[in-house]
């Protein structure tokens, strides 16, 4: 028996590019990785202006590798071993930072701009905190005085553009995109950020040479590919999109958009049996998210899987009661229990239905109706 409509509508920041917002949050996972770049940034500066030993190197090191704990214990050796060096309070204002002790992040960092002013790796570090904090024209400041000071490290002008965007500033977004991009030509994270303002703009080609440029920089870049895949199905492009989505999703199987755009892709041409899996893998990453149950629920009614989709829909139900891209829902549910023969579960979707939507109410009883 034909069901009700899906509603598909994806979730994929993309779809709002002109919102200023999706171009803030291409740059917005960047500050946790920047944490470790700047580290490596902090200990090449100090091995060419020759203030390193190896202490500051294995410190460094084992920062980059993740073992926080052993680089904050081997940063404390150094305050004790050198009073004066610099690098242990940038490390510890790093550590600290990774650890959401911000307010002693915030003292290690100011330490290291007492002991060097030109210290643009603890204005860096600064911004980061403040920006975790909540503090935007705090870290807008501290990330233009890391800027001003040598203008070198390229995840700076990332986090400044990331705090502009969020004001609405595409172009000093673009210029600082650019101005990171000429001191690391791979920095994929920049084409990104590019291919969301072109897109926003309404210059599909550009946007996508500028996502194709991110994934020549970095070949497992799912952002991109979710970008790109995206676009593809806006184009009408659907084979192509799901190939672009399925990488994504083989890049990395935790990114909720991209599987949730795939299986919206395998929605729109009936793969109903793929679609499934993709939803899934959207509500095992992010319970909440009533739409996707909602999906997934229709998914298993044109399956004629009536129990997965009562299931899938009442959770959507639960999850999400007042929504009206969610309340529709009880026509899934009301179709499901006519086509399993439960007349009276049936009737009781319809009374629910009277109560949002006289249409979505008599096109069930129609249904209930044929039933004996």
């Amino acid at each position: 028996m034909e069901g009700p409509s899906h509603g598909l509508a994806r979730i994929s920041p993309i779809k709002v590019a002109k919102n200023n917002r999706w171009v803030e949050r291409s740059l917005r996972y960047f500050i946790t990785s920047n944490l470790v770049l700047m580290t490596s940034y902090t200990a090449t500066a100090l091995e060419n202006r020759g203030e390193s030993d190896s202490d500051a190197r294995a410190a460094f090191q084992l920062y980059q590798e993740g073992r926080f704990e052993e680089a904050l214990s081997k940063a404390q050796e150094g305050l004790t071993l050198a009073p004066t060096a610099k690098w242990p309070h940038v490390l510890l204002g790093h550590s600290y930072s990774q650890q959401g002790r911000y307010e002693e992040a915030i003292a290690e960092f100011q330490k290291a701009i007492q002991l060097d002013p030109q210290a643009s790796d603890a204005y860096g570090g600064l911004g980061i905190v403040y920006e975790r904090q909540d503090r935007r024209d705090e870290a807008m400041e501290m990330y233009q005085k890391a800027i001003d000071v040598d203008g070198g490290y390229y995840g700076t002008y990332l986090d400044l553009a990331r705090l502009y965007s969020a004001q609405g500033q595409l172009e000093e977004t673009e210029r600082l995109c650019r101005e990171a991009l000429r001191r690391n030509p791979k920095s994929y994270e920049a084409y990104e950020c590019l291919g969301r303002i072109h897109h926003g703009r309404g210059n599909t080609k550009k946007a996508i040479a500028e996502f194709k440029q991110a994934i020549a920089a970095n070949p497992k870049s799912a952002t991109a590919y979710d970008a790109l895949g995206t676009i593809y199905s806006d184009l009408g492009q659907k084979d192509k999109a799901i190939v672009f989505l399925r990488r994504a999703v083989e890049c990395d199987p935790t990114h909720v958009h991209a599987h949730y755009n795939l299986g919206t892709a395998y929605m729109e041409s009936n793969r109903y049996a793929l679609a499934i899996p993709e939803f899934q893998a959207v509500v095992k990453l992010q319970p909440e998210a009533a739409d996707a149950h909602k999906l997934l629920g229709f998914a298993h009614y044109k399956r004629g899987e009536y129990d997965g989709a009562i299931a899938a829909c009442q959770e959507a139900l639960r999850l999400d009661p007042k929504n009206p891209q969610i309340i529709d829902v009880h026509k899934i549910i009301g179709s499901a229990y006519v086509n399993k023969g439960e007349k009276a579960n049936a009737q009781r979707e319809y009374e629910q239905l009277r109560s949002i939507n006289e249409e979505w109410a008599q096109e069930l009883k129609k249904k209930i109706d044929t039933m004996p």
